[in-house]
């Protein structure tokens, strides 16, 4: 990962990586997991980890939803500098509705790969911010004892 350092005007030091291009969600279980990189670790190649191919497909999946929440968030932040509060309002409407719809699409995942090792993290992305209790406790209630018995699903059932 290449990161830049600069000076603040009172000489503090800032450090940041440089550009999107060196971030990258990396998901792993226990199996033993390489990863390598050649020249950025964005473009890190992932073998042994089922967690981390189960993510990829499910960014594959969404990703035509989240480039359009990228171009509508660019279009809002160009909005809110010009001052424009009626396309920023409506911006904002689309963005929201985008969000919900990779909310929906990580539901219809999690419904169809019920035995996924990413399961928990995509019932918590369907769950969202406002979880409806009715609907994830079902849900919740389906997972193995053994996945109930992880981190993040006892962080996710305190939720519900």
């Amino acid at each position: 990962m290449r990161i830049s350092y600069k000076s603040d005007s009172t000489g503090k030091i800032i450090v940041k990586p440089r550009g999107d291009r060196d971030n990258v969600t990396l998901l792993i279980g226990p199996e033993n997991v390489e990863v390598s990189s050649v020249d950025s670790f964005s473009n890190i190649k992932v073998i042994g980890s089922k967690a981390n191919d189960e993510y990829a497909k499910i960014a594959a999946y969404i990703k035509p939803v989240v480039d359009k929440k990228e171009v509508a968030g660019a279009a809002y932040n160009k909005a809110k500098k010009d001052k424009d509060t009626a396309t920023e309002k409506k911006l904002d409407k689309r963005l929201d509705s985008l969000d919900n719809v990779i909310r929906e699409m990580h539901g219809v995942y999690a419904k169809n790969n019920p035995q996924s090792p990413i399961i928990v993290y995509a019932l918590t992305e369907y769950a969202g911010w406002d979880i409806d209790a009715d609907i994830m406790q079902p849900l919740f209630d389906k997972l193995p004892a053994s996945v109930k018995q992880t981190p993040g699903a006892k962080y996710l059932a305190e939720l519900i």
